[in-house]
């Protein structure tokens, strides 16, 4: 029996698992259980990640004994953790998960194990200004039902050769056309200007009106990148069809 382990997003849980549900074989030979509160997680992410673990933990976390988009169970002091070599801010990190119970503990040990090392404890909003930086998309941003993997610069993760699957005569079809639109990275010349996101932008402010409106831009997820000497956010940039885009 095939088992797999399942991540996403807390803030798109719901919306994933209904998804999967939705579409399981009818036959009950597939099921799905939801585990979210049995586990706790700490991504542990940074250029000192691998120094830290290496005092956390006696198992071997080297680039050859724990290579990158690889899954280990470790022990960090008695606690039993699996650790996933992997990171969502652009830098060397781990995902390690224990059961919930040893939340408290787990916390404690990284903690210690990275006190003297500059370990800071960061949220959301560090982390969501260096998975920008890196261009990371999220979904229910960047990412969502309006735009296919090809416009949002993830085509390089469908595999139309693996044989059937959900929307592949639409996805075969979207890359026969082309693109017409593409996400893009920009900055903001104004470091004072308050933008939430979802703002239009026009291509060209000298312009009294659109022209064609597949020519404005969506503003997605604007930030600040404290490594780069700008603020920054992601756009989908739309264009004529005769229009080469770079």
């Amino acid at each position: 029996m095939d088992r797999f382990m399942v991540v996403t997003g807390g803030g798109t849980a719901e919306h994933d698992k209904a998804w999967i549900r939705g579409h399981l074989p009818d036959d009950g030979s597939v099921t799905i259980t939801d585990e979210s509160t049995k586990w706790c997680s700490i991504g542990v992410w940074g250029p000192m990640a691998r120094e830290l673990m290496r005092v956390a933990t006696d198992d071997d976390v080297s680039s050859t004994g724990f290579p990158y988009l690889t899954a280990r169970h470790i022990s960090i002091g008695e606690i039993p953790a699996l650790a996933l070599r992997i990171s969502y801010v652009g830098e060397l990190g781990w995902e390690v998960y224990a059961p919930f119970e040893f939340g408290r503990k787990l916390w404690d040990a990284l903690w210690e194990a990275g006190r003297h090392k500059g370990v800071v404890a960061a949220g959301l909003g560090a982390f969501d200004s260096l998975r920008l930086e890196k261009g990371y998309r999220l979904w229910g941003n960047e990412l969502h039902t309006e735009y296919n993997p090809f416009e949002a610069g993830i085509g390089f993760a469908v595999r139309m050769r693996k044989g059937d699957f959900i929307g592949r005569d639409a996805l075969a079809l979207a890359r026969k056309n082309g693109l017409t639109r593409k996400l893009c990275c920009m900055t903001l010349d104004l470091p004072d200007t308050v933008v939430m996101g979802k703002e239009p932008i026009l291509v060209d402010d000298t312009r009294r009106r659109l022209r064609d409106q597949r020519e404005l831009r969506l503003l997605h997820r604007p930030g600040h990148r404290p490594r780069v000497p700008a603020h920054r956010a992601l756009e989908t940039r739309h264009c004529r069809r005769d229009r080469i885009l770079r």
